[in-house]
């Protein structure tokens, strides 16, 4: 039995017959209007429910073991990748999630030297403060 419900398997056939070329999302939920159902102007698309459907409808492609091929986005549009489209949009996927960790292992860093104290010649605190103190507050 497919992971994908009929949505998602309209979605899939529709950038496979677009073949190599890039589509707007905004120009699919019109094509698939049925099952998007999106009739705002285009400057609220980005915000509309019909997007956020077609997003995650996206993800569950791409995360399905059932389909083989890789939907790939672009300020262009979103297709279904060639192999250099690939190797380069999964490139710069990877580069962007090494440098969300090293943000988030700085962070850790910074939270975790809470409280401990260091040497600093009178110029700063000599205990480190990472977080504001907590005040009790009344209701």
């Amino acid at each position: 039995m497919s992971e994908l419900n009929s949505r998602q398997w309209a979605l899939y056939n529709f950038l496979k017959e677009q073949g190599d070329e890039w589509t707007k999302q905004l120009d699919i939920a019109y094509a698939l209007k049925d099952l998007y159902r999106f009739t705002d102007s285009n400057d609220k698309f980005h915000d509309s429910n019909a997007r956020q459907l077609l997003t995650a409808d996206i993800r569950v492609i791409n995360n399905s073991d059932v389909i083989q091929k890789i939907i790939i986005s672009s300020p262009r549009g979103i297709k279904i990748a060639n192999e250099s489209e690939f190797a380069k949009y999964i490139g710069k996927e990877i580069n962007a999630a090494v440098r969300r960790l090293m943000r988030a292992k700085h962070k850790a860093q910074k939270g975790n030297l809470n409280g401990q104290t260091r040497f600093v010649f009178n110029r700063e605190r000599d205990t480190i403060e990472a977080f504001l103190i907590e005040v009790d507050k009344k209701e």
